[in-house]
């Protein structure tokens, strides 16, 4: 019970930190080249997914829960087994640092 409180602890901490920096780069950006879509979206070799929400913060956090959920579910039925927290992290990790928003 402890690891996963310290693991969502992490996960919420580096989403934060994640949101900070979309807040201060992407939104800049996009504001210049006209009105906001709030529409945050990930596209790797293994994910594709697109959200919009009613705020950049909104539409950031409902695509980084679902990549990391689905990345945890994907290592799961793959291996049998729940991911480690150092794998979590990574997970965490590379879901906020793949998001692009409009």
């Amino acid at each position: 019970m402890i690891k996963k409180i310290l693991m969502v602890t992490v996960y919420l901490a580096i989403g934060y930190q994640s949101m900070a920096a979309v807040k201060c780069t992407d939104r800049g950006i996009a504001s210049t080249k006209g009105p906001s879509k709030n529409i945050c979206m990930i596209h790797t070799g293994d994910l594709k997914l697109k959200y919009r929400g009613s705020s950049f913060e909104d539409a950031f956090t409902k695509v980084t829960d679902d990549c990391f959920q689905k990345r945890t579910a994907k290592y799961v039925k793959d291996r049998k087994q729940e991911p480690s927290q150092d794998r979590q992290i990574l997970f965490a990790e590379s879901c906020a640092n793949s998001v692009k928003c409009i």
